[in-house]
């Protein structure tokens, strides 16, 4: 026996919300190497899809991909991942790096002092 999804189950599951979003709020890093903020120099453009479980915010430039069960939550996790990479990528000697790691160090630098 086959079981039929009601129509309005079935526009939800395909209903998916895609816009972009330029990170304003939290818009410094605080950088522990050198014990100094960081500010973002110019906005990133986030593709934001959304569902029942909530929303998603990818960049491919940066390498990232968060998800938050609400706009606040993704935000924490999106500022947590920019953090991360910053500390992670950024402040990393080029000797220690691939030539994949090297370019996203330089989107990250280019991001957040302008000089990449």
């Amino acid at each position: 026996m086959n079981k039929v999804l009601p129509l309005i189950s079935l526009f939800i599951i395909s209903m998916i919300s895609i816009f972009y979003w330029t990170l304003i709020s939290k818009n410094e890093l605080y950088d522990a190497k050198n014990d100094t903020s960081i500010k973002l120099f110019k906005s990133i453009d986030f593709i934001i899809t959304s569902d029942e479980d909530g929303f998603y915010y990818t960049n491919d430039l940066y390498n990232i991909f968060v998800f938050g069960e609400t706009q606040n939550e993704v935000e924490d996790c999106l500022y947590d991942e920019l953090k991360f990479q910053y500390d992670s990528y950024a402040t990393e000697n080029d000797d220690n790096l691939d030539s994949n790691a090297k370019k996203l160090k330089y989107n990250l630098l280019s991001l957040f002092d302008g000089n990449a």
